[in-house]
């Protein structure tokens, strides 16, 4: 019931934090058929990245296989590379200069300075999520129905695969940033968050709880998650 155009509010956010209390959330909404702020996207989106810095909106698309980076000040399609397989999901090295992309039954590694894929490391799953680890490991987890499954790791320089713990279908995982951790949630039927060491490849910790879909801060301070908590 918004009127047509640019609208703005302020909303007070109390917290228990005894430092910031208060915090003021500043939000807009642009409302009105304005086609200058919709951007049609062929297929159908599996995963999505924002760099902040760059304002590039990384998507991976299926149907056409793709995986797009969209300047999202110009609004236009900036680069894109062809996929060979349909994609699940995507992950961006911390340096920014890497990606891989899991696929059913393999692993596409991308060069993002030149936005090209250097290999494809074939694996005998289809995969859910994945991250990045250290000296050329990578993990994921597994979809598709197989419940009760394992966190599998791989070296895309020698296709070395290991085998870790046991984690239930449907893990997202995500990389602690500017930390040796990964951290795992189990979003289906368990529950279940595990803290991963990317140099020794073990699990650390293991919670009986979930948070579902979850993003950090870029800083690590904070976990936001899908079903509206702040931890």
């Amino acid at each position: 019931k918004l009127p047509v155009g640019e609208n703005s509010a302020v909303i007070t956010l109390k917290t228990n934090d005894k430092n910031n209390p208060v915090y003021l959330i500043t939000v807009k909404c642009r409302t009105g058929n304005n086609s200058e702020n919709i951007k049609a996207i062929d297929g159908t989106i599996t995963d999505a990245w924002l760099d902040k810095n760059t304002d590039i909106l990384y998507l991976t698309v299926s149907q056409p296989n793709r995986l797009i980076a969209y300047d999202s000040k110009r609004k236009t399609i900036d680069r894109e590379i062809m996929l060979s397989k349909a994609p699940t999901c995507f992950s961006i090295s911390e340096d920014g200069h890497k990606a891989i992309v899991g696929h059913g039954g393999m692993i596409s590694t991308i060069d993002m300075d030149n936005f090209s894929i250097t290999k494809t490391t074939n694996v005998g799953h289809v995969i859910f999520d994945l991250e990045w680890g250290t000296n050329d490991w990578v993990c994921y987890t597994v979809g598709n129905g197989v419940q009760w499954t394992n966190l599998y790791w791989v070296n895309l320089l020698t296709n070395a695969l290991e085998t870790g713990e046991q984690t239930y279908e449907n893990c997202m995982i995500k990389k602690v940033p500017h930390t040796n951790y990964i951290l795992g949630s189990e979003i289906s039927l368990s529950s279940g968050i595990y803290l991963f060491d990317i140099n020794t490849r073990k699990r650390t910790t293991n919670i009986s709880d979930s948070f579902m879909y979850f993003w950090f801060s870029d800083d690590a301070s904070y976990i936001f998650d899908s079903w509206k908590i702040i931890s």
